[in-house]
C-alpha cells in the first residue's frame, strides 16, 4: 500500500516542525543554564565589590577618628592641631591608610597604555588631578611651601604625558 503524495508531504512536515521545536527547546535550555551561570558571576563579582567598599570606607573612618581624636586632644593648642592635622593629610600618611595606591592606578590597563613612563609619584599627582583637587589643595597635601612648587610639578607631570592623556587634561582644566 503506498501512502499519497500529501501523506508523505504532512509526514515531512512533521518531522521538520519536530525538529525545529527540539532545536527551540535546546536553545532555551542552554540559554537558561548561560543566565544561571552568567547569574553566578555577576553574584560573586558584586560581593567581590562590596568587600572591597568596605574596605575602604573602613580605611576612611579609621582617618576621621584618628583626626577627631586630635582635635580632641589638641583642643588647647590649635598650633599642634595643625600641625597634626597636616601630618594626618600628607601623602605619606594617605598613602600609608590605603587611600591613594599610585601602584593600582599604574596597573590598570588604561592607563598603562598611555603613561607607561610615569613613576609613582607622578601617577599620586595625577590621581589627585583626575579627581579635581585644586593646586592649593595639592600644596598642603604634598607640604609644599609654595604655591609656584605645585605648578611645577603639574607642569613636568605635563611634560612626561603623551598627547592621550594631555588630551584628557585640557577637559580636566588642567
Amino acid at each position: 500500500m503506498q501512502l499519497p503524495a500529501h501523506a508523505l508531504i504532512l509526514l515531512f512536515l512533521w518531522i521538520i516542525l519536530n525538529f525545529r521545536i527540539w532545536i527551540i527547546f535546546l536553545y532555551a535550555y542552554l540559554a537558561i543554564i548561560f543566565g544561571a551561570f552568567a547569574y553566578e558571576i555577576f553574584v560573586a563579582w558584586r560581593y567581590k565589590r562590596e568587600r572591597v567598599y568596605a574596605k575602604e570606607a573602613h580605611r576612611l573612618m579609621l582617618l576621621l577618628r584618628n583626626m577627631i581624636d586630635n582635635a580632641f586632644i589638641y583642643d588647647e593648642n590649635p598650633a599642634k592641631f595643625h600641625s597634626k592635622f597636616l601630618e594626618m593629610v600628607s601623602v605619606e600618611s594617605l598613602r600609608a591608610h590605603g587611600i591613594i595606591d599610585p601602584d593600582a592606578l599604574l596597573r590598570t590597563p588604561k592607563y598603562n597604555r598611555t603613561c607607561k613612563e610615569l613613576r609613582c609619584e607622578d601617577a599620586e599627582l595625577w590621581t589627585f588631578l583626575m579627581a579635581g583637587f585644586s593646586s592649593r589643595e595639592l600644596k598642603i597635601i604634598y607640604g609644599l611651601t609654595n604655591l609656584n612648587s605645585v605648578y611645577v610639578k603639574r607642569n613636568r607631570l605635563k611634560k612626561r604625558l603623551n598627547k592621550k592623556m594631555q588630551e584628557l587634561l585640557v577637559d580636566r582644566n588642567f
